[in-house]
């Protein structure tokens, strides 16, 4: 297998690979790097988290896994019932990872992100095992994105969930008529043992007058309750309790505004952001499960809901201290709530999630609140065996064939057995500059008369280049077109595979549960990406 450093890739911002690099200029927007020493200190600051804290936290995931239907007194679920009694004790750690509710297991990254979840945690684990760390994923159950999770795409097929939806969130969908989109994943699974057992683990889960968020509950833990990934839904009115100060804050101070506007100025100047400061970082959910964004008019009265009444500010805060459930934080203050819950030492995330997660430290400083490390999740490809060797036909490496198609075309073309001349006419231009310059001393008339010719021959060679590229181009599309074929493999469709394939489309046809294969290739302090052959 081979493994490119994500630094010499394409595949992650500036700002992430600068902070990879552990950038001066950008020490003041994270904590520690993700480095095996700086776990000890995060721990001492980490030890402010309460036993009453632990116990709500541990109360709260009894009770949603019960309600979810799930029993830890199962012999397969003992795994999960001892990573929650073990953040019970004083030195219990997590490390958290979190998405949408994505279908059937969702798009590979997500796969690899819970996958970097459990090997960091087991890593850290076993190198103090008095301390014990375990992975969370953190269901994002009341956004509202429900066009980037209904369809899936099983071997180029895609399935879709269609249900009535009014951006509400997600996780109170009621599933209905859930057996159709399932029968349309049967039709494109092969039929062998294998592949109907991943069926039998999605119809255990998505059941008709099931919530989504308790079924993509119910899968997640079918995947990986075995490796001890306990699965958190923090929609709850009592781990919002934690959130009251926060949201006051927020609402009627725009405490979180200025700060993130501040930091985001000197960011700006070196880097592309990914998210933007907003006044007010909260939805609200009304009594009716509409959700909706929390908007203040010009006599600094506060909109919660459409056609309903105003509201002063005096009664926003009756509402915050009271149903606090109510109030969900958007992207900018949810790593906040998260902090806030959890005894966390380590936030893993995608390219993205890493990139704006760095924009939000001045507000962690701001409540003197404990900032985890963040970790870069696992990245690779699945490929067939000799894709290097294929490759390396083309006189390109691995690296080289992620990039863009046109720097590809680029690169391809000067790596070709016809590279071109443009460096041949320099040198030939250089030349006729040094005969002029001798020509300039001797005479005048004779200097004009050869830079006459001079202009001529560079017009006629500017012809024949583009002539001979436009032959060359010619020639080498073929093998170019061959090219872009393999290339196709990383890219299909043109999207990066982690962000299409799913999981279960490799399994069903290689007939192999491939989890603790990624798993054991997984280096949570050296994010690679990794060509994966399986």
């Amino acid at each position: 297998m081979e493994r490119i450093p994500v630094q010499q890739t394409q595949l992650v911002p500036e700002i992430v690979v600068d902070y990879l690099n552990q950038k001066l200029d950008l020490s003041h927007f994270y904590s520690q790097p993700n480095l095996p020493a700086s776990y000890a200190e995060l721990k001492k600051q980490r030890q402010y988290f309460s036993p009453n804290q632990r116990l709500e936290l541990h109360s709260h995931l009894v009770n949603q896994y019960q309600n979810a239907g799930i029993n830890l007194e199962l012999t397969a679920n003992h795994s999960v019932q001892e990573q929650l009694n073990s953040l019970l004790q004083p030195q219990g750690y997590t490390v958290c990872t979190g998405h949408q509710l994505v279908l059937f297991g969702g798009p590979l990254f997500t796969t690899y992100k819970i996958l970097t979840a459990i090997k960091l945690a087991r890593t850290l684990s076993l190198a103090n095992p008095s301390e014990p760390v375990i992975p969370i994923f953190w269901l994002a159950s009341e956004d509202h994105d429900f066009e980037e999770i209904q369809t899936v795409k099983i071997n180029g097929n895609a399935i879709s969930l269609n249900l009535t939806h009014d951006a509400n969130p997600v996780g109170e969908l009621m599933l209905q008529k859930i057996e159709q989109l399932i029968e349309e994943l049967t039709k494109v699974f092969p039929q062998h043992a294998f592949a109907n057992e991943l069926l039998s683990q999605i119809k255990r889960a998505y059941q008709n007058g099931t919530k989504l968020a308790v079924a993509t509950l119910k899968y997640y833990h079918e995947l990986y309750a075995a490796f001890g990934l306990v699965i958190l839904d923090a929609n709850s009115p009592t781990l919002k309790q934690a959130l009251i100060p926060i949201i006051k804050k927020d609402l009627l101070e725009q405490f979180h505004f200025q700060i993130q506007k501040d930091s985001d100025t000197i960011l700006a100047k070196q880097y592309n952001l990914q998210i933007n400061a907003r006044p007010f970082n909260f939805f609200y959910i009304n009594e009716a499960g509409k959700r909706f964004l929390i908007k203040q008019n010009s006599n600094h009265l506060f909109q919660l809901s459409e056609n309903e009444k105003d509201y002063t500010a005096q009664e926003l805060t009756h509402l915050i201290e009271n149903f606090p459930e109510r109030f969900s934080p958007n992207v900018n203050l949810r790593p906040i709530f998260q902090e806030l819950i959890l005894p966390n030492l380590a936030y893993i995330g995608g390219p993205a999630e890493i990139a704006y997660w760095l924009q939000l430290k001045p507000i962690f400083d701001a409540y003197k609140l404990s900032y985890p490390i963040l970790v870069l999740r696992h990245m690779q490809a699945f490929v067939p065996n000799g894709f290097a060797q294929s490759v390396k036909k083309f006189n390109l490496n691995l690296s080289q064939l992620i990039l863009p198609i046109q720097e590809l075309e680029l690169v391809f073309n000067k790596l070709s057995d016809f590279p071109g001349f443009e460096k041949e006419l320099e040198i030939i231009d250089q030349n006729w500059q040094t005969i002029y310059d001798a020509f300039l001393k001797l005479n005048d008339q004779s200097a004009k008369d050869l830079l006459q010719v001079k202009l001529k021959e560079r017009t006629d060679s500017k012809l024949l280049l583009k002539k001979f590229n436009v032959l060359r181009k010619e020639k080498l599309k073929s093998q170019f077109d061959k090219l872009l074929k393999l290339r196709s493999l990383l890219y299909p469709n043109g999207v990066f595979q982690e962000r299409t394939d799913l999981l279960i489309s490799y399994e069903a046809t290689r007939s192999t549960d491939l989890k603790e294969a990624i798993l054991n290739e997984i280096d949570p302090f050296d994010p690679c990406l990794l060509f994966f052959t399986a």
